[in-house]
């Protein structure tokens, strides 16, 4: 598995990735129409819009096969999200059948990496209540610290926060 930051060319195969994901994962959690709905090019001219402008301090890394397929990513935050947490993971997606292969850790290494190296020392993530991988960060050493609900597709969704005061300890 490769892991490498994203460029320009990967990003309607990362849009990809983050609508099979989503409709794998959040089947009976999401509202079928609104899962039915998720447009690849639509989702990738929104990372091209947060990853490649000139104030941009979000990043992505993905993870690729040897045959040249991306079948993951990670992006995250390198600026302050709130007063507490320095760097945020935004999303994590690994296609259903890549998931439970070490993919996750890999990527979230080297976004703690990158943190490193801009001295961020702490980070937090969201994610829904019933996501079915919310245990991996549990494994991670995560600590639930908040909530807050969303919408999509009309139908609220509780979210928790999960986070990391020393990411020193996923590597």
């Amino acid at each position: 598995m490769i892991i490498r930051e994203v460029n320009k060319n990967d990003l309607l195969s990362v849009a990809k990735v983050q609508v099979e994901s989503n409709r794998t994962t959040y089947k009976g959690i999401m509202p079928e129409e609104y899962l039915n709905n998720l447009s690849y090019k639509v989702i990738a001219k929104g990372w091209d819009e947060r990853l490649f402008n000139e104030n941009r301090k979000e990043f992505m890394y993905i993870a690729e096969t040897d045959e040249g397929e991306i079948v993951g990513f990670v992006s995250a935050n390198l600026e302050r999200v709130n007063d507490l947490f320095e760097g945020e993971v935004s999303s994590i997606y690994i296609l259903k059948e890549y998931q439970r292969k070490g993919i996750g850790k890999l990527l979230i290494k080297e976004v703690v990496l990158k943190f490193m190296e801009n001295s961020v020392r702490n980070m937090i993530l969201w994610t829904l209540e019933k996501n079915p991988s919310r245990l991996f960060y549990e494994h991670l050493g995560g600590k639930i610290v908040g909530e807050r609900i969303i919408n999509r597709g009309g139908k609220e969704l509780q979210q928790f926060a999960y986070v990391w005061e020393d990411i020193d300890c996923l590597l």
